[in-house]
């Protein structure tokens, strides 16, 4: 098996899997259902907008937001008995859109080469990888500001984490170790 079927496996068994855990605990389907054509539209070339992808930094932005935060977000929301505070909500939504704008920058320092050919502006092929993992660290450092605030216990270790996966990022990496690094996050989450 290829690096890129397993890849592609493994996150379609993810996909699979998250749909048959909200089946079975009687959840709805309907907020992964509502946001897949949004994660479409990433790619597709708009009239006179042009492609998501290609705007330099509203790329990361709205990956970030509209394939994680959102989508996330209305889970957790959908999936308990008792309503959540809008507080809570918009907390637990910008903690998710910082992590994933990190994951989002350390994925195009794996591509960078890529996006240049494609003609792709990001901000490592535009400002140069050493910029890309600074403002992934100024964002870290909001998000570790953020999780200090509200007594999240773990703040540390996700810091710890965050860092790690930044200085190691390098367009030579394979696409397993970034593959990697977004499900070790996500199923720490859990």
């Amino acid at each position: 098996l290829s690096e890129k079927r397993l890849i592609f496996f493994i996150s379609l068994v993810l996909l699979l899997s998250s749909i048959v855990l909200l089946g079975y605990q009687n959840r709805s389907i309907v907020p992964i259902l509502i946001i897949l054509p949004f994660g479409w539209l990433y790619s597709i070339n708009l009239p006179k907008l042009g492609r998501i992808k290609s705007r330099l930094l509203i790329k990361n932005l709205y990956s970030a937001l509209v394939g994680w935060a959102i989508p996330i977000t209305m889970v957790i929301s959908l999936s308990h008995q008792e309503p959540l505070s809008a507080h809570l909500l918009l907390i637990g939504g910008i903690q998710i859109a910082c992590s994933n704008f990190i994951f989002e920058l350390l994925w195009d320092i794996r591509d960078i080469e890529g996006d240049r050919s494609a003609a792709i502006k990001t901000i490592p092929n535009t400002f140069g990888i050493q910029t890309t993992k600074i403002t992934a660290f100024c964002t870290l450092f909001g998000l570790t500001l953020l999780n200090k605030v509200i007594a999240d216990n773990y703040a540390i270790i996700h810091t710890i984490y965050f860092s790690v996966c930044i200085l190691a990022a390098s367009p030579s990496r394979r696409p397993l170790f970034y593959h990697s690094i977004i499900l070790g996050y996500n199923l720490w989450q859990f």
